[in-house]
This record gives structure tokens, sequence and C-alpha cells, in this order.
């Protein structure tokens, strides 16, 4: 676990060039007084600069019991299908993010007051926040920057072994089989030090 932790921080610092409040070039990786984890100080005025997770809400369109996916356009997993999603930005709700990721990603416009949350996964550096939605009818999208091709896909026909990420396939499985409680799952993906490998906790049992 420190391994991964350390690994995205050393990412981070490549962009950490220069101190927020003064400028200053001398960044150090140390333990600030009165914390217990390493952070980024700035070695001339203490300036702390933090790393912290990243927000990513998505949404799963759904008519009866066909889902609408996108095969992304961008990378990471670039020509996979999964279903949009982003980062949250300043200023906005979890769901006014997955509408508008829904929005940029398949051309389809929804409210955000009728997301329903799905799923609650807790990966590392990660959380995901995914809504359920069920559309009125069959809608059209075309094609995007973000995504070469968005189609409606009976679950049956899903292309399950060409799906960007294991969270499509869990949303995916959870929003068909969702109609008996409990009614929104909840995952975290931890590393087992005795295995050494990761492993995903299913929490749905035990909500927080």
């Amino acid at each position: 676990m420190r391994w991964t932790i350390c690994s995205v921080l050393l990412q981070a610092a490549a962009a950490i060039n220069f101190c927020s409040e003064c400028g200053s070039s001398r960044i150090e990786f140390r333990v600030p007084p009165g914390d217990e984890r390493e952070r980024f100080v700035c070695a001339d005025c203490g300036t702390v600069t933090y790393v912290n997770p990243k927000i990513v809400c998505g949404c799963v369109l759904r008519a009866c019991d066909n889902f609408l996916l996108a095969r992304r356009n961008i990378d990471p997993r670039r020509g996979f299908w999964g279903f949009p999603q982003g980062y949250m930005e300043l200023g906005e709700t979890t769901r006014e993010c997955a509408a508008r990721e829904t929005l940029e990603e398949t051309g389809v416009k929804i409210d955000p007051r009728r997301l329903e949350l799905l799923a609650v996964y807790n990966l590392p550096n990660q959380v995901q926040l995914l809504y359920d939605l069920n559309l009125d009818s069959i809608v059209h999208a075309d094609a995007t920057t973000e995504s070469s091709e968005i189609k409606l896909f009976h679950f049956d026909d899903i292309p399950f072994g060409d799906l960007a990420f294991p969270t499509v396939r869990w949303a995916i499985n959870f929003a068909r089989d969702k109609s008996s409680p409990p009614r929104i799952q909840q995952r975290t993906k931890v590393y087992d030090k005795a295995a050494e490998t990761w492993v995903v906790a299913d929490d749905t049992a035990f909500p927080y």
C-alpha cells in the first residue's frame, strides 16, 4: 500500500514545481509539524501542498433491459466500452457532475434531480459515485469528441470482454439485479499484505 501511495505522490511531484504561496521552487517531501504523513512542503515559507483522492461521478443509463454504453475515444482504455463518467468539478454536485459527463460523452441531456445513487466504489486514490437512471424512451445519441461510438445494448449483448474497467461490469450487473435490498452497492479495493495482491471487499451488506 505504501508503494502505491508513494508512487502516486511522486507522479504528482512532477507537477508541483513551485510553492503556490510564495513561488519558491524549494519543495521538499517530508512530514510537516503536527502531521503524520509525508507532504509536499515549501522549504522557504512552510506552505503544505496536499495531494488528495479524485472524485469520479458517472451514470448508468437504462431503457428496460438495455444499457447505453460509449466506446472511449480517450485514454486510458481507448476503444473500450463504458458508461459516461469523469472527474467532479468545483462548484457542482455529484449529480450535476454525472449529468454533465453524460452530456459531454453521449450528447444525452438528463435532469440531475432524477438520478438515483447506484454504487459507491472506494478505489486506490479515487472514489467513484455512480448513478442510475431509467430512460423514459430509447434515446438517440451521436458520437462525441470523447466517445467514438454510442450504442444501446441489450444485457445479453453487452461486450463484457471489452468493457473499459471492472467497475463498469459491477455497476451494470448491480443495476440489473437491484430490485431487492440493498439498493446501493458499496465496494472497496484494498491491498492484502499477506497475499501481496489487491482484493475487492464487498461492503454492500455493511453500509457505512
